[in-house]
């Protein structure tokens, strides 16, 4: 997005670097000050040895930004908590680097766990998860968010959709659960707190979690 085009003009106002002593010890100062275009593709090619994705980039973005997104990411910057310092918790980080879109652990575990999100009537929200529970323990039986093949009890949350799947619910009322799965564009119908939930209706067997990416890019009325 914008973001790259903006680094570089940040990029572009050190001028005695980027336009004069960098091209001057590649032995083009002269052609490099006599064409905007040259300065431009400079500072592009210098910057982006800096920015462009690594393995170990990747490793990092699908666990604080999912696969689904990671996958899009063109440029990117690490940062790295010093190993010889005190260790800072997952929560911390949302603290350090407020930039980072906030995701939700889901445990397979627990019926619901509250996000703390309060919705809107209206709102579109989009939904980005990670990760696998075992959804019976016996037998090691595990899926992602989109659940398990299998729908025998009825006692579920969402009786017709695949067991273990990750649902949701807007406040209190379980009736009107609807299917998250591995990704989805939800557009609320009413207002409340956002909770996410596991399509079980025995969790005491369960093990895992899902990690939950949610934005909301605009309303819909």
């Amino acid at each position: 997005d914008e973001v790259w085009e903006t680094k570089l003009a940040a990029c572009g106002v050190h001028k005695t670097q980027l336009e004069e002593a960098i091209p001057h010890e590649l032995g083009i100062l002269d052609e490099v000050k006599a064409n905007p275009e040259k300065q431009k593709a400079l500072i592009n090619d210098n910057t982006y040895a800096f920015s462009k994705v690594t393995p170990g980039h990747v490793t990092a973005m699908e666990k604080w930004y999912g696969k689904g997104s990671a996958k899009n990411i063109k440029y990117s910057e690490a940062f790295e908590v010093a190993e010889f310092g005190r260790q800072v918790s997952d929560s911390e980080i949302f603290t350090i680097l407020p930039m980072l879109q906030k995701s939700y652990v889901v445990p397979g575990t627990i019926d619901w766990t509250n996000t703390g999100l309060e919705i809107q009537r209206g709102d579109t929200l989009l939904f980005n998860v990670n990760g696998t529970i075992t959804w019976k323990r016996e037998g090691r039986e595990q899926c992602d968010a989109d659940g398990a093949a299998y729908s025998q009890s009825e006692k579920k949350p969402l009786p017709g959709v695949s067991t273990g799947a990750l649902i949701g619910r807007i406040g209190s009322g379980t009736a009107e659960s609807f299917l998250i799965g591995t990704g989805r564009k939800i557009i609320a119908h009413k207002s409340g707190t956002l909770y996410l939930g596991i399509n079980d209706d025995s969790i005491k067997d369960n093990d895992g979690q899902f990690r939950v990416w949610i934005r909301k890019p605009g309303t819909v009325h």
